[in-house]
């Protein structure tokens, strides 16, 4: 909990700055303290943490702010079966860029790890930058899927967002992916699958978090897939984790899935172009990849952005999804501005209810 800089000042009051975590305000907890609680997130909802276990954050007319009210224990209706999501949830996936993180000009990420190299020396810079900027405005994420993870690099960005627990594959070749999870909205997790793509070389996790019932998964697929290929791997790796969410008792048909990662379907062999209400189905659940108004934007990659690739496929519809360098907030930032910072891919954040 970062109380660090929540002090009180000579008045009595408490000031100071709250740099960690979900967005949240320097407050008295009513005992003794100042502390880091709750507050207002960049879309202007409540969201962030409470000093009392028995308490959750609220909206309060009266004052126009957040503050932290005794909770009321909350139970399914007969027949229900699935623990609802944390009132603020969001997701995020991002390709974070190996050439980036290590600095080194090679592949396609040669031209943005050039220009990050003009402008700081080292390309790794720009992976700090990145995280700075993110927590800055108060984007934190519940959970996150990370593709071409390099540690230390992905780590430090991680915890430079706020505290989280990271799930990390063992399957690497140079890089592998990873997800993070605010344990404090999800509880803490369990890997249930860890292995890369048969002959690939491509790492891919699933994380199980049994106080929400979420299944967390992120993958970094291979490129030129076709889409029967796409369908079949899709299918067998739906069939493997169905088995072991068997053996573990878990009601799969139930789940809350959130299926982040790096697609690679740059011909649009698994998501159209620019259609609307599109689906895959998975694990016999059909994931949403978009909020049905609006298309999936462009996210790969410098310096002309002509892809799409970068997924949030969900078991519910988002509320709202985005480009976080281009659509959140409506920042313009790209890599020919001062200073450039993040990946060659945008990353992209969804939003749900």
């Amino acid at each position: 909990m970062d109380r660090v800089e929540c002090v009180f000042a000579s008045d009595g009051t408490c000031i100071g700055q709250c740099s960690s975590g979900n967005a949240r305000t320097c407050q008295f907890d009513g005992v003794k303290d100042c502390v880091c609680t709750c507050g207002f997130n960049f879309k202007g909802n409540c969201v962030g943490w409470c000093p009392a276990a028995d308490s959750t954050y609220k909206y309060d007319d009266k004052s126009s702010n957040c503050i932290c009210v005794a909770s009321i224990e909350e139970k399914n209706e007969p027949g229900s079966v699935d623990p609802p999501l944390p009132s603020y949830f969001s997701v995020m996936s991002y390709n974070l860029s190996l050439a980036t993180q290590s600095n080194d000009l090679r592949g396609t990420e040669y031209d943005f790890v050039q220009a990050c190299q003009a402008a700081h020396t080292s390309s790794t810079v720009c992976t700090t930058l990145m995280a700075e900027w993110l927590n800055k405005d108060n984007i934190h994420p519940t959970l996150i899927g990370i593709q071409e993870t390099v540690r230390p690099q992905t780590d430090n960005f991680i915890n430079a967002l706020g505290n989280y627990d990271i799930y990390q594959s063992s399957v690497t070749n140079r890089a592998t992916v990873v997800v993070a999870a605010d344990r404090s909205s999800v509880g803490l997790g369990k890997v249930i699958h860890d292995k890369g793509w048969a002959g690939e070389g491509r790492s891919r996790i699933a994380v199980y978090f049994k106080d929400h019932n979420i299944l967390a998964i992120c993958n970094h697929f291979p490129h030129n897939w076709t889409t029967k290929i796409y369908t079949q791997r899709l299918n067998k790796y739906s069939r493997i984790l169905e088995r072991i969410l068997n053996k573990m008792n878990i009601n799969w048909k139930t789940l809350n899935i959130f299926f982040m990662g790096d697609f690679n379907d740059h011909k649009y062999q698994l998501i159209s172009r620019n259609s609307k209400n599109q689906f895959i189905k998975f694990l016999n659940t059909t994931l949403y990849v978009d909020d049905g108004d609006n298309a999936y934007p462009n996210t790969c990659c410098y310096p002309n952005y002509e892809f799409k690739s970068d997924y949030i496929l969900s078991s519910k519809k988002p509320t709202y999804f985005g480009r976080i360098i281009s659509d959140v907030g409506g920042y313009k930032r790209r890599i020919n501005e001062d200073p450039p910072m993040g990946s060659d891919h945008d990353p992209v954040i969804a939003f749900y209810d």
